[in-house]
């Protein structure tokens, strides 16, 4: 185990949550309002930005937990009760989110702190 500032000094000492999306060979790693891209060990120019950049509302104060799906290119954005869907392809959320998290993942609690894919499953 190693601390994140040993890695990456410009990071937050703590942070909300992380995901990688396969397909940009990228690392996001959320605090907040803001959002970080790692590539390798560097984080990328440009970066922090904010997470309303993405496409959520001001009243989004922090990701809770974040996963992005490889098969489909889509990123799973969980915040409160509720999650988003952001498109890779076309770098924007998709219509029709947020969605409540009961309705979509059943037995699953409505506030989210993690998520990770295994086998196929989220």
């Amino acid at each position: 185990f190693h601390l994140i500032s040993s890695f990456w000094p410009p990071l937050p000492s703590s942070i909300d949550a992380a995901c990688e999306v396969i397909s940009k060979d990228t690392v996001f790693i959320f605090k907040g309002t803001q959002f970080w891209a790692i590539r390798g060990n560097d984080v990328q120019p440009g970066y922090p930005r904010s997470i309303h950049t993405l496409g959520f509302p001001s009243t989004v104060k922090k990701i809770d937990a974040a996963i992005s799906d490889k098969e489909t290119k889509k990123t799973y954005f969980f915040v409160e009760d509720k999650y988003w869907r952001f498109d890779e392809k076309r770098q924007s959320m998709e219509p029709g989110f947020p969605k409540q998290i009961v309705e979509d993942f059943p037995g699953v609690e409505p506030k989210v702190d993690a998520v990770f894919e295994a086998f196929g499953f989220l």
